[in-house]
């Protein structure tokens, strides 16, 4: 029998300015503390400041923005909090995340988790294709513009854990499999222009497919899938991915902050 359920999460929106220009194109919000962490939010997506990096001095800082000293520790102490940077005494503070969302509601993301529990995870690209006319979801049938088909197998400490197939309303051109190899697919979107302001996902208990099941080497025939659909800002589908868990080498968790 096929058991499923639902959960819908939703975040707070924040527009990048992938082409990389100055502070000024990206003021959004109107509190000076909110938009420069905001800013330096986006500098770590795009890798200009790389996990394991001190970020500026909080001196350099105060000269780049060209504000106070309390408004940029308000607004370091957010992607502190946020879980983007970490304060060393007497050595500087220092990037430890570069995910689009390092908390989604209250729930930490289960690849974080991961991490955080001591586990290695790696990426492998299978293919990165244009999503052909009948390929794609029903979904994106009527979508605008180029949809990306990703096909992506996750390891946890070299076993495969995890299938994904991605579709995405951005262009080929804008997806490189050695980016996705060590970056998260948010940022791919978040790169392009696209914020996604919520999610909505769907598990179920099944039989998985031959290839899910030969690419996951599963010994059962039943695992854990789930569908992803992720909404821009104008609430239109930006992401659609199928996900296959093996559920044999780790089960699929969340943990709640109360």
């Amino acid at each position: 029998m096929t058991q499923s359920w639902k959960v819908v999460w939703y975040t707070a929106t924040n527009v990048v300015n992938g082409d990389g220009k100055g502070w000024d194109t990206v003021k959004k919000t109107g509190v000076l503390y909110r938009d420069i962490a905001d800013d330096i939010k986006n500098k770590i997506f795009q890798d200009r400041y790389g996990v394991g990096q001190m970020i500026p001095t909080e001196n350099e800082l105060v000269d780049d923005y060209g504000v106070s000293k309390i408004t940029v520790r308000n607004a370091v102490d957010i992607l502190v909090s946020e879980g983007y940077l970490q304060k060393k005494s007497g050595k500087g503070t220092f990037v430890i995340s570069n995910r689009p969302f390092n908390r989604l509601s209250k729930a930490d993301s289960f690849s974080a988790m991961l991490e955080y529990e001591g586990n290695q995870l790696t990426k492998k690209i299978l293919s990165i294709s244009v999503g052909e006319e009948g390929a794609i979801p029903q979904e994106f049938e009527q979508a605008q513009g180029q949809i990306t088909r990703i096909e992506r197998v996750y390891y946890l400490d070299d076993k495969p854990f995890i299938l994904f197939t991605h579709y995405l309303r951005v262009p080929i051109e804008q997806v490189s499999a050695q980016f996705l190899e060590n970056h998260s697919l948010y940022q791919v979107l978040k790169i392009a222009g696209i914020s996604v302001k919520r999610f909505d996902d769907q598990f179920t208990v099944s039989e998985v497919s031959p290839k899910a099941k030969k690419v996951l080497r599963m010994t059962k025939p039943m695992g854990m899938e789930r569908i992803r659909r992720g909404f821009d800002q104008f609430d239109e589908l930006v992401e659609y991915s199928e996900a296959v868990y093996n559920t044999q080498v780790h089960p699929y968790e969340i943990q709640y902050e109360v």
